[in-house]
């Protein structure tokens, strides 16, 4: 197979040649590997600049050993137990949102920074678009709100994934000053000390 030359900046084809050395596979090989595998993507549909967030969410999703549920399913799962078990619903949320805010700091352990990271894994959390802001800076406090929307379909499942924020939220020792919902749509204020805010 005839061979061309790329053009890419140096700090690039530094590191693809010393990646190259690390899988002990020639820069030629190892070039062909990844342009074959992003190109396979992008013609089924892709989007090139989505390549490493999928992979960072389905490495996530093992990591915490999670699976993808259909909306509708978990939807007719949360309305059942609602019903029935509310209270021990809302807490298994909580205790879901506090093992994977936990699990995010290893990636993001400051909480100002964890819209970046949000927006690469939205598809993990139970919502379709978050914000975080920050209102204001008090001596000792860092003032944050936190919106999400499109979290649940119905009021029993946006008060359950208002537990897994709150869980999220309390994972970075954050202290909820006020928490409002509404269908879908999740509205927090919440604060941190500077100490944690910063470290």
């Amino acid at each position: 197979m005839a061979r061309t030359n790329v053009a890419v900046d140096e700090a690039l084809a530094y590191s693809l040649s010393d990646e190259a050395g690390r899988q002990n596979k020639t820069l030629y090989a190892f070039t062909n590997e990844l342009l074959s595998t992003s190109l396979r993507i992008i013609r089924e549909g892709g989007i090139s600049n989505e390549i490493y967030a999928s992979w960072r969410f389905v490495r996530m999703l093992r990591e915490i050993d999670s699976v993808p549920v259909p909306g509708d399913l978990l939807e007719k799962i949360v309305k059942r137990l609602y019903e029935t078990e509310k209270d021990w619903l809302l807490k298994a949320w909580l205790e879901e949102g506090v093992k994977l805010g936990t699990y995010l700091q290893l990636y993001q352990p400051k909480f100002e920074e964890l819209a970046d990271l949000a927006r690469e894994v939205k598809a993990l959390l139970p919502v379709k678009k978050v914000e975080i802001v920050k209102e204001e800076e008090q001596e000792e406090l860092a003032t944050f709100s936190i919106k999400a929307v499109g979290a649940g379909l119905s009021p029993e499942s946006t008060a359950c994934a208002e537990q897994f924020v709150h869980g999220i939220l309390s994972a970075y020792s954050m202290k909820i000053q006020s928490s409002k919902i509404s269908e879908g749509i999740i509205e927090i204020r919440a604060s941190q000390s500077k100490s944690k805010t910063f470290m």
